[in-house]
């Protein structure tokens, strides 16, 4: 199977002042954060997605003394008509500016922002490609008992992100035939077994995204005697798992490669453990990952169970991605893909909301806090490390919100979190009764 895959570049890098004080020392605005390439492919208009076509927009929006973005509206869009404005739009609430400065204060100004969708030349991309496919066996394993046993087949087909490594992640389910008989979910569990060759763009590789069909061919009813369901865990939560150091010390005698890859699905025990793991994949083979991921590294996970599952936990599965890099690269620490258990919870963002910023009629903000992550995810010492607008107490609250929050202390990529550094934005917005109530 070959797929296509489609890399966005967003245009945005200069937004033209539309309007200039007539007098005075003016600094005109400044980006602070621009939308990613994810938050473009979102905002891109669905139907021009699908048939790979690009295009452009301009809008004009006004900046803000804190360096949000109002009254926004769309000045040309091209081709007409195909929603490339409205995509615009949908992005504005990610797009953050330095506001501009008044003889040193900040002032609103009008800015104008082009923003491209444009589809790279097909040229320079190489389709990612199969290296190992599902076979009878792997589709058998995961067939839904029910459609199994009155001999009923199905078709799913599902959408992932390539990593530059090969592997699939992020995986939902696209459509399902028929509906309602589980086929979708069992091509989930069957994507941590998949390997591709990645997509390359000027000969390197790179993430993207692929749609992939899976059919499940039946030619008669079988007897259910033999069967068992399969139960999955998909998003476990990790009371305990492997640090930096584990990594390190895992990392197989004799290996050349810079990094490695394994996908392994193993069982779990009523405590959470993990046992008779299986290895799906392995990138690059026959340098040891396999057998490291499994002797060394998955007894050091311990899943969070709720006692009264355990009974059912005991039966079940979990899918492992198993994320190594070489230690004489000296490879920084860094957090990829990080699931977030306790996230920002708004009533408390409000409850914290700047009094010096209130006063002064701000409604809005955004803090940054500097945190070290914790071996069980949770943000430690955390500092504040700057607001917009400045010095209205929006990264000290920042700071306070942060410390309340946890990540899985595992990464849907495969790697750990403890000790990492990390610069968290939290946005603030004033509810319209006003601040709290001061103690």
């Amino acid at each position: 199977m070959r797929a296509a895959i489609l890399v966005f570049v967003l245009a945005t890098a200069s937004a033209a002042v539309a309007q200039t004080p007539a007098s005075g020392s003016f600094v005109p605005p400044d980006w602070l954060h621009q939308p990613s390439s994810d938050e473009l492919r979102a905002a891109w208009p669905k139907d021009a997605l699908a048939k790979g076509q690009g295009g452009r927009s301009v809008m004009q929006c006004e900046v803000e003394p804190q360096g949000t973005l109002a009254k926004c509206k769309v000045v040309s869009e091209e081709p007409a008509g195909q929603g490339f404005g409205t995509a615009a739009l949908q992005l504005a609430p990610s797009m953050a500016f330095k506001p501009a400065t008044q003889d040193g204060k900040p002032v609103a100004a009008a800015v104008s922002i082009p923003v491209a969708f444009q589809v790279p030349d097909p040229s320079t991309v190489v389709e990612p490609d199969w290296l190992k496919m599902p076979n009878s066996d792997d589709l058998q394993a995961v067939w839904p008992k029910a459609a199994m046993v009155k001999g009923q087949g199905g078709r799913a087909v599902i959408e992932c992100d390539v990593e530059p490594q090969g592997t699939l992640e992020n995986c939902k389910v696209i459509s399902e035939e028929p509906a309602g008989m589980g086929f979708g979910a069992a091509t989930l569990l069957l994507a941590p077994s998949f390997a591709m060759k990645p997509a390359t763009r000027d000969g390197k590789p790179v993430g993207g995204k692929v749609r992939i069909p899976i059919n499940f061919k039946l030619d008669s009813a079988v007897d259910d005697s033999s069967l068992e369901s399969v139960l999955m865990v998909k998003e476990p939560i990790w009371d305990s798992a492997p640090s930096f150091d584990d990594m390190k010390a895992a990392w197989p005698a004799g290996a050349k490669a810079d990094a490695g890859h394994v996908s392994m699905r193993c069982r779990l025990t009523r405590e959470g453990t993990v046992r008779q793991c299986q290895v799906l994949t392995e990138t690059p083979r026959g340098q040891g990952f396999g057998k490291a991921a499994r002797t060394v590294v998955a007894p050091r996970f311990t899943m969070r169970i709720d006692p009264a599952s355990a009974d059912k936990i005991a039966k079940a599965y979990v899918n492992l991605a198993i994320h190594f890099n070489n230690p004489a690269l000296n490879t920084p620490r860094a957090v990829v893909e990080p699931k977030w258990i306790t996230g920002l919870d708004p009533a408390k963002a409000h409850a914290v909301y700047p009094a010096k910023a209130a006063d002064a009629g701000v409604k809005s903000g955004k803090g940054y806090a500097d945190c070290t992550v914790a071996p069980d995810g949770r943000l430690a010492d955390c500092k504040p490390a700057g607001g917009v607008p400045d010095g209205m107490g929006f990264a000290e609250a920042a700071a306070a919100v942060a410390s309340v929050m946890q990540m899985n202390p595992w990464t849907t990529g495969g790697g750990p979190v403890d000790g990492v550094r990390i610069r968290l934005p939290v946005a603030f917005n004033l509810a319209p009764d006003g601040p709290p109530a001061k103690p």
